[in-house]
């Protein structure tokens, strides 16, 4: 059984001020500021975070911001196989298939690595791009942004082969104590269940 662990208080002054902060650097379009989306990243270790305006409907994004920018070699091609796999890889399409947009949810909680690396999502998508391990968690429900069906804002935490993100262990507060405050796994009330999503958890952080 994991052990729940608490944010220290130089955690909770740091989120504070990533939340009160003023920026000036607001993008022209719909996203968050780049300074914000820097220091979440400095928060949470990953090679790479982006923020990304889901339309799984209509099979697009309608925009997208990354830390640090990236220019992706192919990326039509990338983004054609994301969509062609998406609705059959478990972690991209549970908030669509569950309405679940409260769970933190990572590739691991799904699949075990031999599972991943089998699908089309991973093999045609980030295998090309070398990333394995994956954080995502979507906006809260009732956001302007996610008006209309099939959309959503999704923040991810994208990491290269190495290390899994720390689960419920005391490693947990090197990332999740600094800025989570739902479980890792905990399907919103709305939520409808999902053939083989993995069995509750208890609350990786306070």
């Amino acid at each position: 059984m994991s052990t729940p662990v608490r944010a220290s208080d130089r955690d909770l002054h740091a989120l504070a001020a990533i939340v009160s902060q003023d920026r000036p650097d607001l993008p022209d379009g719909e996203g968050l500021p780049p300074s914000l989306l820097a220091d979440l990243k400095e928060q949470i270790r990953c090679d790479v975070m982006c923020l990304i305006g889901f339309d799984s409907d209509r099979q697009a994004y309608w925009f997208v911001q990354e830390i640090p920018p990236i220019d992706t070699p192919g990326w039509e091609d990338l983004e054609r196989a994301h969509w062609e796999h998406y609705w059959d890889c478990r972690p991209c399409s549970h908030p669509d298939r569950t309405g679940d947009l409260r769970s933190v949810l990572k590739i691991e909680d799904f699949y075990s690595a031999r599972q991943w690396h089998s699908t089309g999502m991973y093999t045609d998508h980030y295998l090309p791009q070398g990333y394995e391990h994956e954080l995502q968690l979507c906006l809260p429900e009732g956001s302007p942004w996610t008006v209309g069906p099939g959309r959503t804002i999704r923040l991810y935490f994208l990491r290269e082969p190495g290390p899994d993100f720390p689960s419920g262990t005391g490693r947990c507060s090197r990332w999740s104590g600094r800025i989570c405050t739902r479980p890792t796994w905990m399907p919103s009330d709305a939520a409808t269940p999902f053939p083989g999503l993995p069995p509750g958890r208890t609350t990786c952080c306070a």
